[in-house]
């Protein structure tokens, strides 16, 4: 939603199939279900009259609230898209399909974006020293 109207993302990139949770996509299908606008254009979530939600409205009268209920006064919006990446990372997701959910032009581009939410400061120390492994193949050679 740009300047109150429904445009397509900015880039290429952006335009892409978003995966959910198999329990998500039942409660969503459900919801879908229940609507009285059967169009296949129709929107999923609307104001009280059928509009598109305006951010704004949605800010103020649902996240906010929110946010001070559970004292985070520093969460927005954006805040779910950075836990969405802490998460995938903390996780060892594939930086490549990582950066293709989140709908950015490369893989160098996320990782200059979410590099901070990476574990550990430094590079661990690269140890050389062979492994009891590495001398049992070397004493069959």
């Amino acid at each position: 939603m740009v300047k109150g109207r429904i445009e397509p993302p900015k880039t290429k990139y952006g335009r892409r199939e978003v995966r959910l949770p198999a329990p998500l996509v039942y409660r969503l299908r459900a919801h879908l279900a229940a609507l009285d606008d059967q169009d296949s254009t129709a929107l999923a979530f609307t104001n009280r009259d059928g509009n598109p939600i305006e951010p704004g409205n949605l800010r103020r009268r649902g996240l906010k609230p929110l946010v001070e209920e559970v004292d985070a006064p520093w969460a927005g919006f954006h805040t779910f898209r950075h836990t969405f990446a802490s998460l995938h990372l903390s996780r060892g997701t594939n930086l490549l399909q990582f950066s293709r959910a989140l709908g950015h032009h490369s893989a160098a581009f996320t990782l200059s974006r979410y590099t901070h939410l990476l574990p550990g400061e430094e590079a661990p120390a690269l140890d050389l020293s062979p492994t009891p492994t590495d001398l049992l193949v070397g004493a069959d050679a």
